[in-house]
């Protein structure tokens, strides 16, 4: 236990210096490959999140899904390229047949490494357009600040080029707590930009596509970075409930604080893409 408390409080202190270098980030890359992503989401079947929930990376890289002392500062250099070579730093090249555990490629300590110098910018658009498919788990819809992302598993880099990451290995959506952390922009209803606007009362929604699960806001805190039981089961035990967690950074005069949204589970229905489409 007290080696999770450790690793957690990590977690959180890092996470949020994650989410803080996203204030550099040219938004418009970030907000153009987050709606890709949750185009891929809504086409994406449930059989498929099933075995992007549960595939391994190789070693290094499954390791680094949750450990934040491997998190880079993100620098995207105004070109789809830039963005293409961040994502393929930690990018697998396929699957073991049969196993759930991705293969790297060849001559490579984690990804691939290579510079897409050589593509045009609309090749490198439809590079992007092949990998957040390969990683989604999930949906988050919000519709009081109208924002819908994909879910993609752990934080690492790439991940948080495209929606929100989960936070921990061992979570399950509508289970326990379920943390997502996800960049704060500096634009305007890009990723969690406006986390911070919402209050007791709205709405939130999460779905694996084949169940809509359904959270009430009853908290928004802004906290210390080393408050870390945020994140932990403990607080939806307290609480009586299974409970959403939503994380972003406060702003960069603030460092060590962060926007903490919680929910609570009030109901669950079967996923259908008209209903989710109609939730309010």
């Amino acid at each position: 236990m007290m080696m999770w408390k450790k690793i957690a409080a990590v977690v959180l202190i890092l996470v949020g210096i994650v989410l803080i270098f996203s204030d550099r980030i040219n938004d418009q890359y970030i907000n153009y490959q987050a709606k890709n992503t949750i185009k891929e989401a809504m086409e994406i079947t449930p059989v498929q999140i099933k075995e992007n929930t549960e595939q391994t990376l190789p070693g290094p890289l499954e390791e680094e899904r949750f450990d934040f002392d491997q998190v880079e500062a993100i620098n995207i250099n105004e070109s789809w390229q830039s963005l293409l070579d961040q994502v393929l730093a930690q990018e697998p090249e396929k699957p073991v047949p049969g196993t759930g555990t991705a293969v790297t490629n060849p001559g490579t300590t984690g990804g691939n490494k290579g510079p897409t110098s050589t593509m045009t910018e609309e090749q490198a658009k439809a590079e992007l357009k092949k990998y957040s498919q390969k990683y989604i788990i999930g949906i988050i819809k919000i519709p009081a600040i109208r924002l819908e992302l994909g879910i993609l598993k752990g934080v690492l880099n790439r991940n948080l080029y495209m929606g929100a990451g989960t936070m921990r290995s061992d979570q399950v959506m509508g289970q326990r707590n379920y943390p997502l952390a996800a960049h704060h922009t500096q634009s305007y209803g890009v990723l969690f930009n406006r986390v911070p606007e919402l209050k007791a009362g709205q709405m939130l929604y999460i779905t694996d596509k084949e169940t809509i699960y359904t959270y009430r806001v009853y908290t928004r805190k802004k906290v210390h970075e080393t408050e870390i039981e945020v994140i932990y089961d403990s607080v939806a035990k307290d609480r009586g409930k299974p409970i959403l967690t939503l994380s972003t950074c406060f702003n960069l005069k603030e460092p060590e604080s962060r926007i903490i949204v919680q929910g609570e589970l009030v109901g669950s229905q079967p996923y259908s893409e008209e209903t989710f489409a109609a939730l309010k």
